[in-house]
């Protein structure tokens, strides 16, 4: 089965960005383009809330928590995350935040 996905976009929600459209007109957005799942990942901030996931489900998108932290200067998109992924400084940290969240996801979003 395919699915149509963005794991790393950022809504007016990030601290770090200036963006102009909410969380609401990004799923909005998905649901006009396809998207089976999504994932807001903003700049070191767990920005998923409950009203999103429920707005989400009601345009048949997943809505997936997720974060993009700044671990030793670089990057690093995690994804089903929750607050706690906000204190990671160090990728030591991460590891050990990994062992007790299995069900997270790591990955680069870009060079």
């Amino acid at each position: 089965m395919k699915l149509k996905t963005n794991l790393h976009f950022h809504t007016s929600d990030d601290p770090e960005d200036p963006i102009s459209h909410s969380s609401f007109e990004a799923i909005d957005k998905a649901a006009e383009l396809g998207f089976d799942a999504i994932a807001i990942t903003c700049h070191n901030l767990c920005a998923v809330k409950e009203e999103y996931t429920a707005y989400a489900e009601s345009k048949g998108i997943l809505l997936i928590s997720g974060i993009e932290k700044t671990i030793e200067k670089s990057h690093v998109v995690i994804l089903n995350s929750d607050k706690a992924a906000e204190q990671i400084t160090t990728f030591d940290e991460l590891a050990l935040y990994k062992k007790s969240n299995p069900d997270i996801f790591v990955i680069a979003p870009h060079p």
